[in-house]
């Protein structure tokens, strides 16, 4: 009896755990925001699309051995700057606000 409860025990977070890997960390993000800030998924994966181009440009950035630390700040401004405005394109200040960190929200 024990082996069998076992079992399915098993089995069942087995399924459980492959369910959540079929998911995967890019659609349950992109459920976070529809529900964070009550766009459409349509939207959820535009907004996607903008934060990750900046997260690679400012990985880019952040990585160049050639700029001076206040260049790197002044392109990064820049990239948040660009990632602001088309974010604003997409979505109402509000959920802006819930989006952005606060120190990007005094830059606006």
């Amino acid at each position: 009896m024990k082996k069998i409860l076992i079992t399915t025990l098993t089995i069942m977070l087995t399924g459980l755990f492959a369910k959540a890997q079929t998911e995967g960390p890019k659609q349950s993000q992109k459920l976070e925001l529809s529900k964070q800030l009550n766009i459409t998924n349509a939207v959820a994966i535009q907004v996607e699309a903008i934060m990750a181009d900046y997260k690679t440009n400012a990985s880019k950035v952040a990585e160049s051995k050639k700029l001076a630390p206040q260049e790197m700040r002044t392109k990064i401004d820049v990239l948040i700057e660009e990632k602001n405005n088309k974010l604003k394109k997409l979505l109402t200040q509000e959920q802006l606000n819930k989006l952005l960190p606060t120190t990007e929200r005094t830059k606006q």
